[in-house]
């Protein structure tokens, strides 16, 4: 499973990057008023995306690999004729969110509705290659656009820094991208009434799911937005995206090429329980440090990617959301793994509606007194609860987690990273910003791999023999 990481894992180290850079752009040209507005407006791009086309790509994957060939035609020809139909609808929902918010122009509308256009399709036919297992042409699609969205939004927020610019240049590198791809398939296949009703009782539980997830996870801006003012609401959305975005990424470097390799082998109980104790294993292995490293140099990480503007935000804001995006991935991409593979998807939306229920209730009660850092506790009191009851419930409905692999020699490699990097955090204080995050990030890296080799995690030292063959 380890060398299958290295199909995808380069390409998205790279597209973390481009993240970081894309968000230091929009919080360089776009004061915190503006970014909050731009924030809200992705919220309902990013909504209706999440609920209405993000299950046909979740069907998709956990469908197609176990599929006969004609299958597989059939379920690409299904899944295309749906999201066509509810990009059209889509259109209508976003209509109807910024009329409800006062957020309504014809321009602003037709800007959001692009954004959601290319992403969706973006996504689906990227997903599509990787179902096809045509890595290289993921590879470079998903370069492409990493290259793209950072020139484009550059040049374009140069030239006039304004919201509508902003969100068309990241169309653009969708749109461009997509063209790279390509893509031809037969429309008329059908699915059979079996498989058609399988995939339709599985993924309608992940739009309800997706419906209440965006609301958990975005409902804090708009109470901000709507509490407060925007210009608390742009500081808190732009640490939000850049923290989101980047645990999601690094989620995915392992999700990516590994979650397929597992839908393969639903039926054979012992085999998906050792492979899934694998998975784990590289989960945290890969996103704890992660969460970890963030948290140690944040002063030095918005200083870099967020600018002077952002310089006044309570970095305890920055601790619970970095926590709460690690939450809220382990949830879905291992905790949540248990209704997939069990077939108990129906169990999802119960879960989150019950995660939104305890989200909005306290923010409610704790953003007009504390504002930003009260919307970041609330954010992450609900995922600790939301995370524990998918771990029990899982648990109750027959699925057993197995224990992650290798995760004590994690922990102990990940207090050697944080020791080495507090030892240094304050000899560094004479070098500018990106030079400090630089050399910081590149003694972490090396402290926590050098720890795992001398504890041969995951048998990592016959790895390097196999690879020098």
């Amino acid at each position: 499973m380890i060398a299958s990481l290295f199909k995808y894992a380069p390409v998205q180290v790279f597209s973390a990057l481009s993240l970081f850079v894309l968000i230091s752009i929009h919080s360089r040209f776009l004061v915190p008023e503006e970014y909050g507005l731009l924030a809200i407006l992705l919220v309902f791009s990013e909504g209706a995306r999440s609920v209405l086309i993000q299950w046909i790509n979740s069907c998709l994957l956990r469908f197609y690999s176990a599929m006969d060939i004609d299958d597989k035609a059939a379920l690409i020809s299904q899944s295309t004729r749906w999201l066509i139909f509810f990009l059209v609808l889509s259109s209508f929902v976003i209509a109807a969110l910024m009329l409800v918010f006062s957020l309504f122009s014809f321009v602003n509308f037709i800007a959001v509705y692009i954004l959601l256009i290319s992403k969706s399709v973006y996504l689906y036919l990227i997903e599509c290659t990787r179902v096809k297992e045509k890595s290289s042409i993921y590879r470079r699609v998903v370069l492409t656009q990493s290259i793209l969205v950072m020139c484009v939004t550059f040049i374009a927020l140069n030239w006039h820094a304004n919201i509508v610019v902003a969100i068309l240049s990241l169309a653009s590198s969708y749109f461009i991208s997509i063209l790279i791809v390509g893509f031809k398939m037969d429309l008329s296949v059908r699915l059979s009434v079996d498989h058609h009703k399988e995939v339709i009782s599985y993924g309608m539980p992940f739009m309800l799911s997706g419906l209440i997830g965006i609301l958990a996870t975005r409902s804090d801006r708009l109470l901000i937005a709507s509490i407060t003012n925007l210009e608390q609401a742009g500081l808190y959305s732009a640490v939000n995206n850049l923290l989101m975005g980047v645990m999601s990424i690094v989620f995915m470097i392992v999700a990516l090429p590994l979650y397929p390799e597992l839908t393969k082998i639903v039926e054979d109980r012992q085999s998906l329980y050792r492979r899934h104790k694998t998975y784990s294993g590289i989960l945290l292995a890969l996103t704890l440090p992660s969460l970890v490293g963030i948290c140690l140099i944040a002063p030095v990480f918005i200083d870099v990617f967020l600018g002077e503007s952002y310089h006044e935000i309570d970095l305890r804001i920055l601790y619970l959301i970095s926590f709460s995006a690690w939450l809220i991935n382990i949830k879905g991409h291992y905790f949540d793994h248990g209704f997939q593979f069990i077939f108990k998807t129906k169990w999802m939306p119960a879960i989150t509606s019950f995660i939104l229920l305890v989200q909005v209730t306290l923010s409610i009660i704790f953003i007009p007194q504390y504002g930003a850092l009260g919307a970041a506790g609330c954010l992450a009191i609900a995922f600790t609860i939301g995370a524990l009851c998918s771990l029990f419930i899982g648990i109750q409905l027959g699925y057993k987690y197995p224990f992650p692999q290798e995760l004590h020699k994690t922990l102990i490699s990940t207090m050697v990273m944080s020791a080495t990097i507090y030892y240094f955090l304050d000899k560094l204080d004479g070098f500018i910003a990106i030079s400090k995050l630089l050399i910081l990030v590149s003694i972490g890296l090396l402290s926590y791999l050098s720890a795992h080799i001398i504890l041969n995690s995951f048998l990592i030292r016959s790895q390097f023999k196999v690879w020098r063959r």
